[in-house]
């Protein structure tokens, strides 16, 4: 009798990196939402599912919820505009209040990066070039900044380098004040 193999990768699938089957893909580990984010804007269908349901359930309770979805949906389709005019009112005034809410609402992003001299120059440079040459499109023009910061000598790229060192001082001093978001703390209570 041949012995297992003991040790590094033993009892795993050949070929399959970390244990993972062929065939298999792993999960994606979901990221926390932020949860003082507003909440989205209802549709006009969910309004009605989420009034319907019960009826539906309490005439037939063996359902399940995807053959309750099916019949609600059916009901939702057969209705005229009249009688869907409720639920798309409640729609667009929660539609609305969404809307004014992510207005207000500002986002707990990290700080940009800093940016290298190259892109300050190419942004610069990029409009002159689609000027110059309005046939290239935005791959040739990029090859034509990359040949032409390539020749340019220290002296020519100086201006570029001093916004590229202002832009990373912003950024080490934005990433002082930063504080980055415990939201797995909050998403898990």
């Amino acid at each position: 009798m041949a012995k297992a193999a003991a040790g590094k990768g033993a009892g795993k699938a050949k070929g399959a990196k970390g244990g993972v089957a062929e065939g298999k893909k792993r999960r994606k580990k979901k990221v926390p939402r932020d949860p003082n984010r507003p909440k989205r804007a209802t549709i006009a269908f969910m309004f009605f599912s989420n009034e319907q349901r019960p009826r539906v359930l309490q005439s037939s309770p063996q359902m399940h919820l995807s053959e309750v979805s099916k019949v609600l949906g059916a009901e939702w389709r057969g209705m005229d505009e009249a009688a869907k005019a409720p639920y798309e009112a409640k729609a667009a005034a929660d539609k609305k209040r969404y809307e004014q809410e992510m207005q207000a609402y500002t986002p707990p992003y990290k700080p940009k990066r800093p940016r290298p001299a190259f892109m300050f120059f190419s942004v610069e440079r990029r409009a002159v070039l689609q000027k110059q040459h309005p046939s290239l499109d935005f791959y040739e023009i990029s090859k034509l900044l990359g040949a032409e910061w390539r020749q340019m000598n220290e002296t020519d790229r100086s201006p570029y380098q001093t916004k590229a060192d202002m832009d990373k001082l912003r950024y080490e001093q934005e990433m002082t004040q930063y504080e980055p978001p415990n939201w797995e703390a909050t998403w898990r209570q």
